[in-house]
């Protein structure tokens, strides 16, 4: 099942979604918050007056659990994709990969 990594707030991506999708195809996605990483005291902090954000994880998740037909869960997966990409940029929003 595609994933997809947002470095965005979970409320602000949940509301994008919501604003643009259609009840069923939010009811196949799973969002959360990814765990936070253990504190590595090399890694470099936020800067001053940079939000701080958090990665937000999407999953098209229910989509294989319902039986959606593939082409219609392709083009979900593209659409999320469009979305996100459209109002984070390419640097915060990342297919992963190892999810499919």
């Amino acid at each position: 099942m595609p994933r997809y990594e947002v470095r965005a707030d979970l409320a602000e991506v949940e509301a994008t979604l919501r604003e643009a999708l259609t009840p069923q195809e939010l009811a196949t996605l799973r969002i959360e918050a990814a765990p936070k990483a253990a504190n590595n005291p090399f890694a470099p902090g936020a800067r001053r007056g940079e939000p701080v954000s958090t990665t937000v994880l999407v999953w098209i998740a229910g989509a294989a659990a319902s039986g959606i037909a593939y082409d219609l869960m392709k083009a979900l997966t593209i659409k999320v994709y469009e979305l996100l990409h459209a109002k984070y940029g390419a640097s915060k929003v990342k297919k992963d990969e190892s999810a499919d």
